[in-house]
């Protein structure tokens, strides 16, 4: 099994090192780092070009393009790999979670698993963990009930079932995530779920969730009303929306030391 790590990337300073070495020190022969820059200008590309004149598994191209979405396509189609994990340049893979899913994907009913979908973690933007979340299954109502509870960094899907699902949707920029989740489960896919972490995602200022919350809320309701198959998906729709806006307001207070001692203790 030969598995194609797509990173997109913009101006990923100062995080993106540390992405690219939680990838490549789990690396087989025949894997590859798909590296799709944006024309980046604050040095994450030469850092980018400098791992790839070191190992010839990080394949880098950098040119302009009109956001992530554009990205993760162009580097989906450079992809060779049998499964694709799409890592953001912000983002780790956990130790040792690629070696656990590569035991993962092995026949189900004679055939290879189209998802292996893990758990996450998520961290503040000095690498603390935040909070650790168990790998779950990906189920339609639950997706429109909570979002993306799955960590996109945290799933290794089957190639050919990415592209058949269509890719990433350039006309979302904050929830193209969870559109892909709702667009794969309506394949019907087989998943393997291992329930510790794979990927975490890092909270910072700069990052899209930590800076844009509000537009990530109305992006996902238009992804939601797409997706929708009734009135029971309404329902889910307008309580994740509410649901999803006072989360998004109050990430500073959640992701405070105060705030995760004080959970601790309550616990």
């Amino acid at each position: 099994m030969k598995l194609s790590v797509i990173i997109p990337s913009y101006n990923s300073m100062p995080y993106v090192t540390e992405a690219v070495e939680s990838v490549l020190s789990q690396l087989q022969p025949g894997d590859e780092i798909v590296v799709q820059d944006g024309a980046s200008t604050d040095g994450t590309l030469g850092v980018m070009q400098a791992f790839a004149s070191r190992d010839e598994r990080v394949k880098v191209e950098s040119q302009t393009d009109s956001g992530q979405s554009e990205a993760l396509n162009r580097a989906l189609s450079r992809a060779v790999g049998d499964y694709v994990l799409w890592l953001n340049a912000d983002d780790v893979v956990s130790d040792g979670a690629i070696h656990k899913a590569r035991a993962e994907i092995r026949p189900i009913d004679t055939e290879m698993p189209d998802l292996v979908v893990g758990g996450h973690r998520t961290l503040d933007q000095s690498g603390n963990v935040i909070a650790t979340y168990r790998g779950r299954p990906l189920q339609h109502s639950r997706l429109m009930s909570l979002g993306c509870y799955v960590f996109s960094g945290s799933m290794l899907i089957e190639k050919t079932l990415l592209v058949r699902a269509g890719g990433f949707q350039d006309k979302f920029n904050y929830s193209m995530d969870l559109d892909l989740m709702l667009r794969l489960v309506s394949l019907r896919p087989s998943q393997a779920v291992i329930e510790e972490p794979i990927g975490a995602l890092r909270w910072h200022d700069a990052s899209k969730s930590g800076s844009v919350g509000s537009r990530f809320a109305t992006e996902a309701w238009r992804v939601r009303r797409l997706h929708s198959t009734g009135l029971p998906d309404l329902a889910r729709s307008v309580a994740a929306f509410v649901r999803q806006s006072i989360a998004l307001s109050t990430i500073p207070l959640r992701h405070s030391r105060f705030y995760s001692k004080l959970r601790g203790s309550l616990r």
